[in-house]
């Protein structure tokens, strides 16, 4: 009787931002390696921040998974911040075009580092000395025994990208339903909304902006160059109503 054949391992990628200027794709080989095989990184700037993002590719995608646990590992003395991402085809172009950027050796046929606990590979990283937040430790348990609930999960894996909900969880499974996922990600989009707008920063903005805007009439400008369009276009539309009366009524 022949045995059924393994299903293909699935490569899984990380998404990681908040990079210093100079972090290089060595350091984050070393830091990721501790999960599982690292097949290869992209390095560029994110066009909308201009700050540095890397897209890291991992042989089996469990370990992308794990590789979220490290999020505010410390990287050239800046926290890093890890998600769970789905790479498109230019980003696996781009990931192809750096062939060195991967751990060394060929892939395994088994990644065991992917297939270990949480735990375990949370462990072993603070063994070697990377600086993490307080609380990882007990989320990798908490992970492992199964008592990391699915809310926890969402904040780990950075799901707060909405658009991104099916097909994450379309890849790595994070729960049955997109609409639970989708409803818990609504929750942590509000709940940044929240700790943005509750910022020292933020709000020191936004009042030198009213401020700005209460100085020059800016609103109240927009708003009646908007007025006198609509009032423009009202106006030319009854023209060219009347104008269409006007010839049926000569037919």
């Amino acid at each position: 009787m022949e045995q059924a054949s393994a299903p293909p391992i699935e490569r899984g990628w990380v998404k990681v931002s908040n990079l210093a200027p100079t972090a290089t794709p060595e350091e984050l080989v070393n830091l990721f390696g501790f999960c599982g095989y690292v097949s290869g990184i992209n390095i560029a700037d994110d066009p909308q921040t201009g700050q540095k993002l890397a897209i890291v590719e991992f042989f089996d995608k469990n370990a992308a998974i794990t590789a979220c646990l490290l999020s505010s590992a410390i990287v050239q003395n800046q926290p890093i911040h890890v998600e769970l991402y789905v790479a498109n085809v230019t980003d696996q172009q781009n990931i192809s075009a750096n062939p060195n950027h991967k751990s060394s050796g060929a892939p395994p046929e088994v990644d065991h580092a992917a297939r270990q606990t949480r735990t375990a590979t949370v462990a072993r990283v603070l063994a070697s000395g990377i600086v993490l937040s307080k609380d990882v430790k007990d989320k990798a348990v908490a992970w492992d025994t199964g008592n990391l609930n699915l809310i926890q999960k969402v904040e780990v894996l950075g799901l707060h990208a909405k658009s991104n909900i099916e097909e994450i969880n379309r890849k790595y499974h994070i729960t049955d339903t997109v609409e639970d996922l989708a409803k818990l990600a609504e929750i942590k989009l509000l709940e940044l909304k929240t700790t943005i707008e509750a910022n020292e920063n933020f709000q020191a903005a936004k009042t030198k902006a009213l401020e700005i805007d209460s100085q020059y009439g800016i609103s109240i400008t927009a708003l009646n160059m908007f007025e006198k369009a609509k009032s423009t276009a009202t106006e030319f539309s009854q023209e060219v109503i009347q104008e269409v009366k006007k010839q049926s009524d000569k037919k």
